[in-house]
């Protein structure tokens, strides 16, 4: 495992190719929590369309996962630097549809890192319903 946590640290520090893609989705599918996590970070410092559309897809796919709070805290936290506007319905879709105040909270630092103007009217919207 320290192999693999060496080799997605360095992959944070590099500019990613097809290698890099195809080890990082091997890590993403690990039964290891911390694999995912380190791959969740790489496609963090990466940045850009491609790693954050895979991140919104893990999020997703981290609530379905029992436990897995802190796996979805990595996820919002690499995602958090590169919400756009255009991510504003994606991201209150998913803040919306949670079940819990726990899980709201979970999504929060996403929330708030979209652009005002773009998030405005859908949180006004469900503010007044």
């Amino acid at each position: 495992m320290a192999e693999h946590a060496s080799r997605l640290a360095d992959l944070a520090r590099s500019k990613p190719n097809s290698d890099a893609w195809a080890y990082v989705a091997e890590m993403l599918a690990s039964k290891h929590e911390g694999l995912r996590a380190g791959a969740v970070n790489v496609l963090g410092a990466w940045g850009g369309e491609r790693p954050s559309k895979l991140l919104a897809e893990e999020l997703s796919r981290a609530f379905s996962i029992a436990h897995a709070w802190s796996l979805r805290g990595v996820i919002v936290g690499a995602l958090r630097a590169h919400v756009r506007g255009a991510d504003a319905d994606w991201v209150l879709d998913l803040y919306f549809s949670r079940p819990d105040a726990l899980q709201k909270h979970e999504l929060l630092p996403l929330v708030v890192a979209l652009p005002p103007a773009d998030a405005r009217p859908r949180l006004v919207k469900e503010l007044a319903s």
